[in-house]
Formats: structure tokens, C-alpha cells, sequence
């Protein structure tokens, strides 16, 4: 029987690239061929891979951002899907199964053109794409009312009490990307059209449960937290040298980190997309500095845009700057996994991109949600009244996060006290259980195990 081999297709972001990069080394390790597609906007933000047997990257043309993005994307990346699927072939090592991230539903176009299974690589929060499926079946108008109403609230089948705030914010009525929502649309429409849809979900049994069983007619199957497998003290250094690797190089924080106390350090991200005003940068500095706490801040700098994001974060800064570089470490980047799992890290202090949620949760590391757009609310509902561990800062009448918010939020993190000590209390229960769900015997484990022996032609433990 010839070696399977996956076309794994993945939207060009890091939040898409990162955890689809670790099911991409687990499915080499079991023996799979894979091919990962994407764009060459990503190829140039990335070092020189280590050469790993079974893992090929191939590259369609970058994409100019901006409001013909998605289409330019399904254009250039349809054109090379098409040709490496018939490359493939004729060197004898035809496509078995198309993979594709979130934001690529035509990539399950192309593949039932050409008899291929697909199967979706949701990269968001399971509840998010249950929250999508309900509003496109049902239930939009009632969605669409809460979204008009601050303070209504929404109990859908599975899903914990939402209110607006709690929403995906392709939903909201203020949602610039209205072009994106109609691609979710899509993503169901696809998943509707197979037999049997397969969704690989960036999740884990435990920590989703209810959201995992909400779409009967979706076989939905929990393969995370797609993290490297150091960070559990279970080292693969194939996994591990790729991570390190592929994205450029970080600054390195840890003789800092080490000269501090354990638990001391408020980790300060936001992520490589989400960018904060004049005003914010302002708010979140003297919040830092009003906590009395070491921080270790990220102003992002990882391409030419963000590179003057970065510039004018500390420009914005620079009266604060001499005290702020006093009680804190301010860096363009950091390899935030190392930092997380550091234990002078007491809490992280972030936008809630579900990478980093995830991250935080596998250190053990109470959070300060900090959203802006996108999932990131909802995954702020799930962090703070599901999974119990952390807080969300509160906007103020013209959107801004004032310092007092903040100081308040960070002092109940860290402050020592009873709630302070039940929230790490969780985040170390959140971080065993993920633990438990990759290691051998684990519900992820177990699911990718069995997804790999359904594509070498065997019996599936799925069904």
C-alpha cells in the first residue's frame, strides 16, 4: 500500500500557520506524507526549516492586503492546490485527503472537483464555529437582537449564556468584514455538501465537551492543544527545531526572567494582528506601572507594517519610557512558549487569540483578558466563566481600557488573595488536563491515532 499523503492548505497567518505546523509534524511522525501550502507572505517571515523527512512546504504568490484580499487568495491559492494535486499524481504520490485551515472553504471546493476527501482544520474555538452554525440555521434573528441590545443575553443549545460582548465579531452590527462572514457561510455550506464531515478541531474533549457534541451531523474531533510537545517535558525535536525555526528569531528574555521571583512577572501581549491606539498604549503603561509589578511587554515589530507599529508604540511611550524600562522589559518579539512556561510568570495579560489562550492554559498561567475583535470575545466568556482562569478588563464609555481597569484586573490575578488562588488553582487543573489529552491514552492522542489509521485504509475508531 503506497505511503498516504495530505495537502494540508493554510490560511497565511501565524495564528493559522502556528497550530497547523504541530498536527503537520504529528501526521509525519505517524507515518503520513504531507505537503503544507501556503502563501509566500508566510514563506518570507520564515528561517530556513529544518529538512524533515515526510513534511514538503510549497508557496503560492503573496497577496496584496486590502478589500479584494480573500478573493486574490482563493484565486492564486485554487491555481496552485489544482496544480500540485496534479503534480502529485504524476509522480506517484497522489493526494489521499485534502486539510484546510479556517478562511479556505474553497479549498473543499477543489477537492470534491477532484474526488478527494477534505476535512476542515477549525482553528478557532469549537464554540465559535457552533456559534456560526446556529446563526446560519436559525437562529440570526434572535442572534441579531442581542447584538442590539447591551444587555441581553443568549442561551443557545451547548453554549455557555452569551451576551454581545461575548459574540464573534463578524456578528456584530459593526463589523467591517462583512465580505468574511459570508465566507463562514461557506465553510458550512461545504461541510454540508459531504456525506460525512469531518471537522479537526484545535480543542480537546475536556475542555470543549459540550460545544464538541453540539453538531450531530459533524463528526467533530478534538486533536489539541496543537502546542510542541517540549512544553509537556515530552520532547520531539523534530517538532521542536520546526518551531524554533520556521519563525524568525525572537529576543531572548530569559536571563531576565531569571533574575526575578517566581510568579512576579506580568506577561504583556497582544498578538501579532491586533493593534492598540495612542490613547490605549497610554492606559495599559500606567496600569503597568500603577500595579507595581515586573512586566515584560511585547510591542510587536514582525514585518514592514508592524515594524512601524512597533516604532510608534514607543514613541507613543517614550515620556514613560525611563520608568517603564525600570520595572519592566519591553521587546519587538519573544518565543512566548518559553516565556509562559517560565516560572517567574504570574499572568498574562492578552488579547485572547485562541493560540495564546491555549498557550496560557498549558503553562498553568492565570489570565487578563484583553479583547479586541474577532473570537477573542468569546473565548474572554470561556476563559473567565467556564474555564475560571482569569479576568476581563471592562471598556469605558469611549471604548478605551482606562489604567484603574487595569491595575484592578492584574491585583486580582496577583494580588495572593482567595480568588487570586482559585484562579491558579484552575489554570494548573486546565494545564494537566491538556497534559493528559496529547500524551499516550489521551482523548487527542487517541483521535489523531485514529484519524491516521482511517487514511492508511483501516478501521476507525471514530465511528
Amino acid at each position: 500500500m503506497s505511503t498516504p499523503h495530505i495537502l494540508l492548505v493554510v490560511f497565511p497567518a501565524q495564528g493559522h500557520i502556528s497550530p497547523a505546523l504541530q498536527l503537520a509534524m504529528k501526521l509525519v511522525a505517524q507515518g503520513i506524507q504531507l505537503t503544507f501550502l501556503t502563501s509566500s507572505f508566510a514563506e518570507a517571515r520564515m528561517s530556513k526549516p529544518t529538512n524533515i523527512s515526510g513534511l514538503n512546504f510549497v508557496y503560492f504568490p503573496e497577496v496584496t492586503k486590502g478589500k479584494d484580499y480573500m478573493f486574490e487568495l482563493r484565486k492564486h491559492g485554487s491555481q496552485t492546490l489544482k496544480d500540485i494535486i496534479l503534480s502529485s499524481i504524476n509522480v506517484g504520490l497522489p493526494i489521499s485527503r485534502i486539510l484546510y485551515t479556517t478562511l479556505l472553504p474553497w479549498a473543499a471546493d477543489i477537492a470534491r472537483e477532484s474526488h478527494i476527501p477534505s476535512i476542515l482544520l477549525w482553528t478557532q474555538p469549537v464554540t465559535t464555529l457552533v456559534t456560526f452554525h446556529y446563526y446560519f440555521n436559525g437562529y440570526e434573528d434572535v442572534i441579531k437582537n442581542i447584538c442590539n441590545h447591551e444587555n441581553s443575553t443568549l442561551q443557545l443549545p451547548r453554549l455557555p449564556l452569551l451576551s454581545r460582548r461575548d459574540l464573534h465579531s463578524f456578528l456584530l452590527p459593526s463589523n467591517p468584514y462583512k465580505g468574511v462572514l459570508r465566507t463562514f457561510k461557506d465553510h458550512l455550506d461545504a461541510l454540508d455538501m459531504d456525506e460525512n464531515p469531518t471537522v479537526l478541531v484545535n480543542s480537546f474533549n475536556a475542555l470543549e465537551e459540550e460545544a464538541l457534541k453540539a453538531i450531530t451531523k459533524y463528526k467533530m474531533v478534538g486533536v489539541g492543544p496543537l502546542v510542541p510537545s517540549s512544553i509537556f517535558n515530552t520532547k520531539n525535536n523534530s517538532e521542536d527545531s520546526l518551531s524554533s525555526n520556521l519563525w524568525q528569531k525572537s529576543i531572548d528574555c530569559t536571563g531576565w526572567l531569571d533574575s526575578k521571583p517566581h510568579g512576579s512577572i506580568i506577561y504583556v501581549s497582544f498578538g501579532s494582528y491586533v493593534k492598540q491606539s495612542m490613547t490605549q498604549m497610554k492606559e495599559i503603561a500606567k496600569g503597568l506601572l500603577a500595579s507595581g509589578k515586573a512586566f515584560l511587554w511585547v510591542i510587536t515589530s514582525n514585518n514592514d507594517e508592524t515594524v512601524k507599529n512597533q516604532e510608534d508604540g514607543i514613541e507613543i511611550l517614550n515620556n514613560m519610557m525611563e520608568e517603564l524600562e525600570e520595572k519592566g522589559m519591553i521587546v519587538p518579539w519573544c518565543a512566548q512558549l518559553e516565556v509562559l512556561k517560565h516560572p517567574s510568570i504570574g499572568c498574562f495579560l492578552t488579547h485572547c487569540g485562541w493560540n495564546s489562550t491555549l498557550e496560557s492554559m498549558v503553562c498553568g498561567v492565570p489570565m487578563v483578558c484583553f479583547p479586541k475583535m474577532f473570537d477573542q470575545g468569546t473565548i474572554s466568556k470561556l476563559v473567565v466563566d467556564v474555564w475560571k482562569v482569569g479576568v476581563r478588563v471592562d471598556e469605558n464609555e469611549d471604548g478605551i481600557v482606562c489604567q484603574e481597569e487595569i491595575k484592578k484586573c492584574i491585583d486580582h490575578v496577583m494580588d495572593g488573595g482567595k480568588f487570586a488562588q482559585e484562579l491558579g488553582e484552575n489554570a494548573r487543573k486546565w494545564m494537566s488536563l491538556g497534559k493528559e489529552a496529547v500524551l499516550e491514552g489521551g482523548s487527542s492522542y487517541y483521535n489523531l491515532k485514529a484519524f491516521v489509521e482511517e487514511i492508511k485504509g483501516g478501521s476507525s475508531a471514530f465511528d
